[in-house]
This record gives C-alpha cells, sequence and structure tokens, in this order.
C-alpha cells in the first residue's frame, strides 16, 4: 500500500489529495495523519524516518521510493495511474502545465508567509507582510486575467494547485476579499469547486 504523510491544514497536502481523486488512485494509498510543528520536528521520529526535513506532503510507493513535494508526487502519480491526464506528455503543454503550478505554488508560499509573520517581531515586520500581500494580491490579478472557463470534466495540476490556494484563502485568510472585482476567476473557481474531488478533500482544522 502507498502511504502519504498528510494534514487536513495544509495546502501543499490538499494539491496532492486532489490529484488522488482526480486520478481515481484514492483508494490505493493509507493517509498517515501528521501535526508538523517547525520548532519541535524530533517529535515526529516515523515522519522524520521516511523525509529527513519532516515535512509534508510526502509520500512512500509501494517500491521503497519516497517524494516529498506537492508537485512532483503529483506528477509521479499521474504517471504511474494515468499518464497525461493532470500532466500532459508532450513537452510543451507540459510545460505550460508546470508554468501555472509554479505560479499557483508561490502565490500559496505568500499566503503561508502571511499567516506566519504577524507571530514575528522583527523589526521589519509590518513591511514584509506589506510585501508578501502586494505580491499575493498581482499573482491573483494575473489568475484573474489568465482565468478561463472550466473546460467539460478536464482539471490538469494547474488547475488542482490553483484550487487548492484559493480555498486556502477561505480557510486561513478571510480577510483578504479575493472574489473582489476577480468575476472570471470567482466563477472557475465556483466551477472546480463543484467537483467531487474537491469536496472529498476540504479543510478541516483539528
Amino acid at each position: 500500500m502507498i502511504r502519504l504523510w498528510w494534514s487536513s491544514r495544509s495546502p501543499y497536502v490538499r494539491i496532492v489529495t486532489l490529484a488522488l481523486h482526480e486520478l481515481d488512485c484514492a483508494d490505493a494509498v493509507t493517509l498517515c495523519p501528521v501535526s508538523v510543528s517547525q520548532k519541535t520536528p524530533q517529535s515526529n521520529l516515523a515522519l522524520a524516518g521516511d523525509n529527513p526535513m519532516v515535512s509534508i506532503p510526502t509520500i512512500v510507493f509501494k517500491d521503497g521510493q519516497t517524494l516529498s513535494e506537492s508537485a512532483l508526487i503529483c506528477l509521479a502519480l499521474d504517471r504511474r495511474f494515468a499518464p497525461g491526464r493532470l500532466v500532459p506528455l508532450a513537452s510543451a503543454e507540459m510545460e505550460a502545465t508546470l508554468a501555472r503550478v509554479a505560479t499557483a505554488k508561490l502565490m500559496i508560499d505568500a499566503m503561508m508567509q502571511l499567516r506566519l509573520y504577524p507571530g514575528f517581531r522583527e523589526n521589519d515586520v509590518e513591511a514584509r507582510i506589506e510585501g508578501y500581500r502586494w505580491k499575493l494580491e498581482r499573482t491573483l490579478n494575473h489568475f484573474e486575467t489568465a482565468a478561463a472557463p472550466q473546460q467539460g470534466g478536464s482539471a490538469d495540476l494547474g488547475d488542482l494547485t490553483l484550487a487548492a490556494g484559493l480555498s486556502y484563502l477561505d480557510f486561513r485568510l478571510p480577510e483578504i476579499a479575493w472574489r473582489t472585482a476577480r468575476p472570471r476567476l470567482a466563477d472557475r473557481h465556483a466551477a472546480f469547486a463543484a467537483r467531487p474531488s474537491f469536496q472529498a478533500t476540504e479543510y478541516v482544522d483539528g
């Protein structure tokens, strides 16, 4: 059985669980719940045995191969279970999809910093928060411009990564009214939110 170190609160993990459902292979994976602390990683020795950086998501395949970055995990799952469904096989299309994945993941990185920095006591913390907020708003505007209607039943890894990020804003940063002035992006996200994969992987506290 494949094992996935997992948390219902992580946007990076949600990218992977969305992929599992989109690839119809969720039943082939055992979820291993874990709470990861940046201050006391040594408290998670089982996870550390699979991933020395003690980070999630981390997946362990039947053959012992271990991967610990969401896009890489999803690419491996795509190639193993349904080649080309989430990440196109053709070079040009693959690069375009992975470019959207990278931008959406960097947006999620900015969200995580906005969650963390208010607790810091550095002199420039307010400037850092404003900087991350500025980058986040610009990236949301980028996706508003690039947003296109959901095509039938298709969804690629770029769509999954963006959906995980936008829903994380609703979950942890509701004060950021990202739908305001971004109707196309809001409509696309609403269409994605109707997918069974999205509904099966909702963020949950605790």
